[in-house]
């Protein structure tokens, strides 16, 4: 007989970063042909939240593979569901793949300036905050998902880390005890933290106290300065190449910027320490020292830079790619905090929840409608609601205490998508991994019961 004929939407690829109102995001799905059918005429459609968007027609030829493009913004924030449906065979069960995508109102960025000088463009947060919130400063009509307010060190305290996803540290001399315990406590709980060098740093307070006091914020302590102002030769620049962290895969395109044209003239010297596996390298520069390290803390995450996000040392915030990388690194920040919303079969869903949450209950809505009820349990900071009965793929739908509706997707393994028959070989290697015996006749199988009897 011949082989079954089937075409299955593989998987789909997007942005995992935070996605705001009016966004444009795209999603690429990858749809493949397994038999020996020529599709002239296939037709692809685009669902959001249950409704059909957009739909386009591609050729597709047998055993082929082929990408199909879609672009959407929201228009309203929340919890959305996606949806890319290939009408090609009556196997429906891998005709359609989903994804849940939370859309976001805004990300409260708190931007902490240890430099406050009146000049424009003088201060030390100046130029990130412009890169943060371009429309805005622009008084243009479009929005702005990120939205930055400056503060001086002295005004960081637990009230303004409450308003905050981000925190970005610049060129802060130091913190006394109180503030660090509550910037502590905001990292651990999930929030994010970028922090960046200057002249009025207190290096003995950075490596000493923030360094090394309950675990350590600072991932790496800071070394000697390098480079020059004076000297031009002296300067080095961020490698560009395949970056594989989430924060930087946007210039592996180089339409969205070349990292490697910007020219940095002193930065600091980060020593990545042999055998810690906290810290992690992000990006380097042609030096050879380390521009960008990241460090997992608690919940949430913590970026240090070697050189400032002013112009005092380098010409980075005049560099077209300053305004997108920026933007990467705060978003990254702000989602990291978040469990996955697209998991496979079997996998938990998860959901954090402020500390009080703890003790109180959520509901998930299965993909046959069943209700369960779960109890939120206390997770050091914060709470966590977690749900493992995920065999059936489809949507699951968590309403918490807050009565905010969360969507997830469970989507099964495709690799059962290529219908062909195994041939006698692969199928004998299957029974030997699985302690069994193969027979592919009634002689083979009389002759096998002989010999076990």
């Amino acid at each position: 007989a011949s082989d079954p004929e089937n075409v299955s939407v593989e998987s789909l690829d997007f942005a995992r970063l935070i996605l705001g109102v009016g966004q444009p995001i795209n999603v690429r799905a990858n749809v493949r042909n397994y038999g020996n059918r020529t599709y002239s005429a296939l037709q692809v459609y685009f669902r959001v939240d249950g409704a059909e968007r957009k739909r386009t027609q591609i050729s597709l030829g047998p055993n082929e593979e082929q990408q199909v493009l879609f672009v959407h913004d929201f228009e309203t924030p929340g919890s959305h569901v996606i949806e890319v449906f290939a009408d090609a065979d009556t196997l429906s069960a891998d005709n359609a793949y989903s994804a849940s995508i939370p859309v976001w109102d805004s990300v409260p960025v708190l931007l902490v300036n240890g430099d406050d000088n009146p000049q424009r463009l003088g201060g030390e947060t100046d130029y990130l905050e412009v890169a943060l919130q371009p429309f805005g400063l622009a008084k243009s009509d479009l929005r702005d998902l990120i939205e930055p307010r400056v503060i001086a060190p002295t005004e960081l305290n637990i009230t303004e880390l409450d308003k905050a996803r981000v925190v970005v540290l610049a060129n802060v001399s130091e913190l006394n005890n109180g503030q660090l315990k509550s910037l502590q406590q905001f990292v651990r709980e999930g929030g994010g933290l970028i922090i960046f060098p200057g002249n009025r740093i207190n290096l003995q307070w950075h490596n000493q106290v923030m360094n090394q006091v309950d675990g350590g914020l600072l991932p790496l302590p800071w070394k000697d300065l390098a480079g020059s102002i004076e000297d031009s030769a002296a300067a080095t620049k961020i490698v560009s190449g395949n970056y594989t962290h989430t924060a930087l895969e946007l210039f592996n395109d180089p339409r969205n910027g070349n990292l490697g044209d910007g020219e940095i003239n002193l930065w600091r010297k980060l020593e990545l320490r042999p055998g810690d596996a906290s810290t992690t390298l992000v990006a380097r520069l042609e030096s050879g020292d380390p521009f960008l390290v990241e460090k997992k803390y608690g919940e949430g995450r913590i970026l240090q830079c070697a050189t400032p996000c002013d112009a005092d040392w380098s010409n980075l915030p005049m560099r077209p790619f300053y305004l997108p990388l920026m933007q990467q690194l705060v978003t990254y920040l702000a989602s990291t905090a978040y469990p996955p919303r697209n998991v496979d079969v079997g996998q938990s869903l998860a959901a954090i929840y402020p500390k009080d949450a703890a003790g109180k209950i959520a509901k998930v809505t299965d993909p046959a409608g069943e209700v369960h009820e779960i109890t939120i349990t206390s997770k050091e900071e914060r709470a966590l609601a977690e749900f493992s009965e995920t065999q059936r793929p489809g949507k699951y739908l968590m309403v918490g205490p807050d009565q905010e509706a969360l969507h997830f997707v469970v989507n099964t393994s495709r690799e059962e998508s290529d219908l062909r028959q195994l041939d006698r070989a692969s199928v004998e290697a299957m029974a030997e991994d699985l302690g069994a015996a193969f027979v592919g006749s009634g002689k083979e199988y009389a002759e096998l019961d002989e010999h076990r009897r």
